[in-house]
């Protein structure tokens, strides 16, 4: 990826959801309070790469994702892709800009309407869009099968989701997001309600697709052990920031934010003496609604110091492919 082309660019990204006031709290005139999910972030995706997003639950991770397709309207920001900004599209111009970007749900139990045919499941994005004459459509749902690992495709189209499996079922959702030609997939935590023994075979397919089709995805998680297995870059999310962004293998072997560092650490595995290094922090993630003071992660932090509850670290390089939001490195 010596030649890097951005599809995606967020720019100064800020999501914050309003909490409704009650009668007393509207009639003293009190402010209103925010969520900050996502909070002022900037990165980019580039083309044909697969990009980890991973932290904790509450972290903003998901918030991204529905950002960067279009099922939510960020606060502030831009989103450009291909050079459009995203973020200002309404209507049709919305609708015809989520042909190129598509979204694959965590629970395949759920995200798959119990009343319909595999074939129209697969078939409902191409009614969607207007896509192709009926044997146009009947050709893309055959070879979206096929690509998803659901051969032969005529086995399975008239199946309905209770017929099949748990990873059955993902293939089909998959098979549903990649049958209108995407640029971007958001695949979001799509292996965590999956059981263990089929997880590999969906990790194996994102990579397939995004080798063979060129797809270009984000990938979702909390589970840092798939990461490596996957991605080319990963981003790493505390409290609705960016924390650290590298190349995946780097940041896995030698984390350098200290929640990063815990977070790898957590992650189960056979040292060959038995022994396993291991990082403590302190208590829960904080509310998202009263963020702590200077740095975001400060009151878990075992190296936290004055500065940290003086100002907030930016994000920034350190090193040719790293950068973090530490005043560890920042002051260096």
């Amino acid at each position: 990826m010596s030649q890097r082309e951005p599809v995606l660019i967020a720019k100064d990204l800020r999501k914050w959801f309003p909490l409704s006031k009650g009668f007393f709290h509207s009639l003293l005139g009190e402010e209103t309070r925010f969520v900050r999910a996502v909070d002022d972030i900037s990165f980019e995706i580039y083309r044909g790469e697969i990009l980890g997003l991973a932290g904790e639950s509450g972290s903003g991770k998901t918030t991204v994702g529905e950002l960067l397709v279009g099922l939510n309207r960020p606060t502030k920001g831009q989103i450009r892709f291909n050079g459009r900004n995203i973020a200002e599209l309404l209507g049709s111009e919305l609708r015809a800009f989520r042909r190129h970007s598509q979204v694959i749900f965590q629970d395949p139990y759920e995200s798959l309407n119990p009343g319909y045919t595999v074939y129209r499941t697969v078939m409902e994005p191409l009614n969607n869009f207007g896509i192709g004459r009926r044997e146009e459509r009947v050709e893309r749902i055959s070879e979206a099968l096929e690509r998803t690992g659901m051969k032969p495709p005529e086995e399975y189209l008239y199946r309905f989701p209770h017929q099949l499996s748990g990873g059955q079922r993902q293939r089909i959702a998959i098979a549903r997001a990649i049958v209108v030609g995407p640029e971007l997939v958001v695949a979001d935590e799509p292996v965590s309600m999956l059981d263990v023994s089929v997880r590999a075979g969906i990790l194996n397919l994102l990579k397939r697709l995004n080798q063979q089709m060129g797809l270009t995805i984000l990938y979702i998680t909390h589970d840092l052990s798939t990461l490596s297995y996957i991605c080319n870059r990963t981003a790493i999310m505390y409290l609705g920031k960016i924390v650290e962004m590298g190349g995946t293998t780097g940041l896995v072997r030698n984390p350098l934010h200290p929640y990063t560092k815990a977070l790898v650490a957590a992650v189960p595995r056979v040292a060959p003496n038995g022994a396993k290094p291991r990082v403590e922090i302190i208590g829960q993630i904080a509310s998202p609604i009263d963020l702590p003071v200077g740095c975001r992660f400060r009151p878990r932090c075992p190296r936290a110091r004055e500065i940290c509850e003086e100002r907030e670290p930016p994000l920034l390089p350190v090193g040719e492919e790293r950068r973090v939001a530490c005043h560890l490195y920042s002051l260096n």
